[in-house]
């Protein structure tokens, strides 16, 4: 009987663990990435810099006040499908934004929406500051969450882990007592 209940409870493990690996792997996966290319004259034209990132970049001061710094923009899908950045006028993520996703109009003439020459900042689109008053508030949740899911995922496990370690024991042979013999008795 009970080896038939640590059996079950392996077998129960292992089908936890089948389940919960593939939600594990999607937690890791950052969908917050961007791919972009930034051109220093309309109709991408100019110089260029392209950038491959999941957090916040500052813009190169170089390329900033080359031929006046930021005029067109090129997104390109990364792996996971997304690509949505945030463009700021000032350095930390302060002063006036653009959102730019694929699609949006004016990535080739960013002076049709006033926005030449301002970038000094991009980031993901998930990095997006809320105002509150005169102060910027970060509102970064989905890493919260999915650090919260990981732990809870992996204390089950763990329980579990330790549920079957105490049931699956094997019972201790019986002890019994050694006589030993001196060298002198055994001559």
């Amino acid at each position: 009987s009970l080896h038939f209940m640590t059996r079950t409870r392996s077998r129960f493990l292992t089908n936890l663990m089948r389940f919960l690996t593939p939600f594990s792997i999607i937690l890791f996966t950052s969908a917050s990435g961007y791919n972009i290319t930034l051109f220093s004259l309309p109709n991408r034209r100019g110089n260029r810099a392209d950038f491959v990132s999941d957090s916040c970049e500052n813009i190169a001061e170089s390329f900033v006040y080359f031929d006046g710094g930021v005029s067109a923009v090129c997104l390109k899908d990364t792996s996971l499908g997304t690509n949505c950045i945030i463009m700021h006028s000032d350095a930390h993520c302060e002063g006036f934004r653009l959102i730019m996703r694929p699609g949006t109009m004016h990535h080739n003439n960013l002076e049709e929406v006033g926005f030449d020459n301002r970038a000094k900042l991009i980031g993901p689109c998930e990095l997006i500051r809320v105002d509150g008053g005169t102060t910027t508030h970060s509102e970064e949740i989905m890493p919260f969450i999915l650090c919260t899911l990981l732990t809870a995922m992996n204390a089950i496990i763990f329980s579990a882990y330790l549920l079957d370690k105490k049931y699956s024991k094997e019972p201790e042979p019986p002890r019994t007592a050694l006589v030993s013999k001196s060298t002198e008795d055994r001559v």
